[in-house]
C-alpha cells in the first residue's frame, strides 16, 4: 500500500471515531430508562416502563447537570438554614429560577411538562437530588 492510501484510511478512522463520539455524547438524547437505570423497586420499574419517553437530554446534558446541581444543592442547604421567613422565600424564588433557566432543565421541562407539571417536577427533582420545595 502506498503511503497516501494509509494516512487517508487513517484519517478516515481518526474522523469517523470522533463524529461517533461527539454524535454519542452531544446528539444521541436519553429514555426515561437510560436516565434512571435499573431499578430494584418494581413500582418504579413499572412507572419507567409505562412511562419510557425521550427526555431530550443529552449524556452532555446528564453531565453537566450533575456538576451544577452539587452548586444548586449547597445553596439549598443554606437556604434553609436562614431564620427569616422573607429572605428564605426570596432566595428559594431565586435558586428554582435559575435552576428553571438552566438549559437542560429547559430541555427536561419542554418534554415532560405535556405529561403534567408535578412529573415535570418531580423529574427534575430526582436528577437534581434535592426537593425544589419552599421548607418552612
Amino acid at each position: 500500500m502506498s503511503k497516501a492510501l494509509v494516512v487517508v484510511v487513517l484519517l478516515l478512522v481518526i474522523v469517523s471515531a470522533l463524529a461517533l463520539g461527539y454524535f454519542y455524547y452531544f446528539v444521541d438524547t436519553l429514555m426515561v430508562s437510560e436516565v434512571f437505570g435499573p431499578t430494584e423497586n418494581p413500582a418504579m420499574a413499572l412507572m419507567v416502563d409505562m412511562l419510557d419517553f425521550d427526555t431530550g437530554l443529552t449524556r452532555y446534558d446528564m453531565y453537566h447537570l450533575s456538576q451544577v446541581s452539587k452548586e444548586w444543592k449547597r445553596r439549598a442547604e443554606e437556604i434553609d438554614k436562614l431564620g427569616d421567613v422573607q429572605a428564605r422565600l426570596s432566595a428559594s424564588n431565586d435558586l428554582i429560577s435559575e435552576i428553571m433557566n438552566d438549559a437542560s432543565v429547559k430541555k427536561l421541562t419542554q418534554k415532560t411538562i405535556s405529561f403534567g407539571a408535578a412529573l415535570s417536577k418531580a423529574l427534575v427533582e430526582t436528577l437534581l437530588g434535592f426537593d425544589l420545595s419552599i421548607h418552612r
